[in-house]
């Protein structure tokens, strides 16, 4: 259900940021000094959606008492809604690139007279075969704020249900990869024989951290040791307590494991705002390596602020 945080007279609104995800849908209304007019959110994600149309559908339903008569409004989105599955398919770039380059976001064709509406392509890479759709708006909210001074160069990390890594060099992408690793916790601790040992264990820092230094030592094993998981629960051992912890420790430390060869420095800029984002801190801690956390929410909109300011040019 949507919920309205702010409202003002519809005449200060300058143009709209939308986040449209596969579960969830942000939308920010913006004046022309990028100050909040309107926020909400729903779960009204891409998922939700039976055709294309009911995506212009959806977003004119909470809109549409904001919207001026007198001129169509810009509206910026990111995320899902570009897929094929989306709005409007609006496809990939190709690395190395800028997150948002200067022709990045596409215009949706035959929308509603009263806005104008624009969607963020996502990147892609040839070798290993890999894709984003979303993130590539949070790296560039990213740069947008470290890149005042300089170009950034460093490794960015966007954990969720797909992790993402993203290799920066002189504000473009080079390389990333995408890691299955929340979906993994997901269909183990609830659709295999580990169910029996995750879904009322005991959560246990400690138990968690020395999962992730045991899987990030030995990835080779970790099938092995996913297996432990069950195991130590069938035998009582005091780690059977905490099956949570330590599968969801034995995932994150494969996943560091496969990241390292990636990165080119020991600090990792870290964009989350959840507790699975304080989880990677506290792995990467634990492995010695430096983070920087950075709110995800803050970046999506310094990027999507970033594109509107593209295509106002």
């Amino acid at each position: 259900m949507a919920v309205w945080l702010l409202r003002a007279n519809m005449k200060q609104l300058d143009w709209i940021a939308v986040d449209w995800g596969t579960s969830s849908l942000r939308i920010w209304g913006l004046g022309a000094d990028n100050q909040q007019v309107f926020y909400l959110a729903s779960d009204e994600g891409m998922a939700s959606m039976h055709d294309a149309q009911a995506f212009e559908t959806t977003l004119l339903k909470h809109v549409a008492p904001y919207l001026p008569a007198d001129k169509s409004i810009p509206v910026l989105c990111c995320g899902m809604v570009g897929a094929k599955q989306g709005w409007h398919d609006v496809g990939y770039q190709v690395l190395p690139c800028n997150p948002l380059s200067q022709q990045s976001p596409l215009r949706v064709p035959d929308t509603d007279p009263r806005i104008k509406v624009w969607i963020v392509p996502g990147l892609s890479q040839q070798t290993p075969a890999d894709v984003m759709r979303g993130e590539e708006t949070q790296i560039a909210g990213l740069l947008s704020k470290l890149s005042a001074a300089q170009p950034f160069n460093g490794m960015i990390c966007l954990p969720g249900t797909h992790s993402k890594w993203a290799q920066i060099e002189a504000d473009k992408v080079t390389q990333f990869a995408t890691f299955l690793t929340g979906e993994l916790f997901a269909l183990l601790g609830q659709q295999s024989v580990l169910r029996f040992s995750v879904s009322d264990s005991e959560w246990c820092e400690d138990t968690f951290v020395s999962a992730v230094k045991e899987a990030y030592a030995n990835p080779a094993q970790l099938s092995h040791l996913v297996f432990s998981v069950r195991a130590a629960d069938v035998l009582a051992q005091p780690q059977g307590k905490h099956g949570k912890a330590r599968l969801s420790g034995l995932l994150i430390g494969l996943e560091l494991a496969g990241a390292k060869g990636l990165a080119s420095t020991k600090q990792v800029q870290l964009v989350g705002n959840d507790d699975l984002a304080k989880l990677y801190q506290t792995a990467m801690s634990a492995l010695g390596l430096a983070v920087v956390v950075q709110s995800g929410d803050d970046l999506v909109l310094l990027g999507l602020q970033s594109a509107y300011q593209q295509i106002s040019e």
